[in-house]
């Protein structure tokens, strides 16, 4: 009998499909994105577009909310359906670094 983590039943063939290459991200600190100029210049620009706050800790709130809080979360997903082009390059960007940053633990 299967059960739900038994995965004997299925055939694997590990020729039918390519593992893609993967090149490992340089790990880089909250406190190096403090300090690098252009995450400062982006964040400025996407908060105050928002009417969320100007600076790098506003940044981190900000996702961090929508991260941890189903509120804020929502919320952030009611507001990115109207981002401008901009913006949304702008989160692409900053989240990226965000997700990417080794914030301890």
């Amino acid at each position: 009998m299967s059960t739900f983590g038994d995965l004997s039943k299925y055939k694997q063939n590990t020729n039918s499909y390519t593992i893609p290459s993967y090149n490992p991200r340089q790990k880089y600190s909250l406190t190096d994105l403090r300090k690098d100029e252009e995450f400062n210049k982006v964040t400025e620009r996407f908060l105050t577009s928002l009417g969320q706050g100007e600076d790098v800790g506003d940044l981190f709130g900000y996702f961090r909310g929508a991260d941890y809080n189903l509120g804020d979360a929502a919320k952030m997903v009611f507001e990115s359906g109207k981002f401008t082009n901009q913006q949304k390059t702008d989160y692409q960007y900053l989240r990226g670094k965000f997700d990417n940053a080794d914030v301890g633990g």
